[in-house]
């Protein structure tokens, strides 16, 4: 199974925890995951303890108690205690308001997130994973060095600003190149591995079909779904780019999200 990139992010980044930290105390990382999901189990109920309770009157006399709950939470695992602590004395400092309400209206939502995602994140079993690290501090240097890598797309068009459009909507999510023609499509192919062709049609000097042919000629392409972005969507067009196999044909000019929804849905399909 392994340790997935999203479980740690999950334990290290949600509500600012330095997972560094932690590990100085208990760098088990078995009894750090049976915590975590003791927070994920337990915090409905602290969250219905927040709002029911009525201890405190006011923010003041709310931020005074939070020593008293520091000593309950201790009660659910260190881990929750971390984790709920954190979130109080941040409220509390950073509150705006000196009504009880609102301030515990700041603070349940935040609790009931953490408690959400983690029960929304599979709790990784280390001894499924050869070469595990066996420590907390392990998993974070393991986080820490692990570089998800993108998947690319290059796109062919004439036109600059159509490329710098498209590239603004896809770069945060993909890894993005352009080209203006196709005169150093093959070498470029050389040296990087594509997941997805985006072509215009009409390109000067060629067009967006021989561009296909010349990709689907590479055996390491015949299979990579190339969709079309053009502005000439006519029912011409729309016939021929069917008959030879693209994936997708989106017409300029395009809405942001509907394009990025179909980039999206051709890279799953891969």
């Amino acid at each position: 199974m392994g340790i997935k990139q999203y479980d740690l992010r999950v334990i290290s980044k949600i509500a600012g925890i330095d997972v560094k930290a932690v590990a100085k105390n208990n760098d088990n990382l078995q009894v750090f995951y049976k915590n975590l999901k003791s927070f994920a189990d337990l915090s409905p109920g602290f969250v219905t303890y927040l709002r029911d309770s009525s201890n405190y009157r006011n923010a003041s006399s709310f931020a005074s108690g939070v020593v008293v709950l520091k000593e309950e939470l201790k009660n659910i695992g260190s881990f929750a205690y971390i984790y709920s602590v954190t979130l109080l004395e941040n409220a509390v400092k950073n509150r705006n308001t000196d009504t009880r309400d609102d301030l515990v209206s700041q603070i349940a939502p935040l609790i009931e997130m953490i408690g959400n995602s983690i029960r929304s994140t599979p709790l990784v079993d280390i001894l499924d994973f050869p070469g595990a690290p066996t420590t907390l501090s392990g998993a974070v240097q393991y986080m820490e060095s692990y570089v998800p890598v993108k998947k690319t797309v290059l796109m062919i068009d004439d036109m600059p600003d159509v490329l710098n459009s498209v590239e603004s909507i896809l770069s945060q999510e993909y890894k993005f190149f352009a080209l203006q023609n196709s005169n150093l499509l093959g070498r470029f192919l050389l040296k990087n591995k594509i997941d997805l062709f985006i072509l215009d049609i009409e390109i000067p000097g060629e067009d967006g079909y021989s561009i296909f042919q010349q990709i689907r000629e590479q055996p390491a392409y015949a299979n990579t779904p190339i969709m079309f972005l053009s502005g000439n969507a006519t029912p011409d067009n729309l016939k021929q780019a069917m008959e030879i196999g693209v994936n997708a044909f989106v017409k300029k000019p395009f809405n942001s999200t509907a394009l990025l929804k179909r980039v999206q849905e051709l890279m799953e399909q891969q």
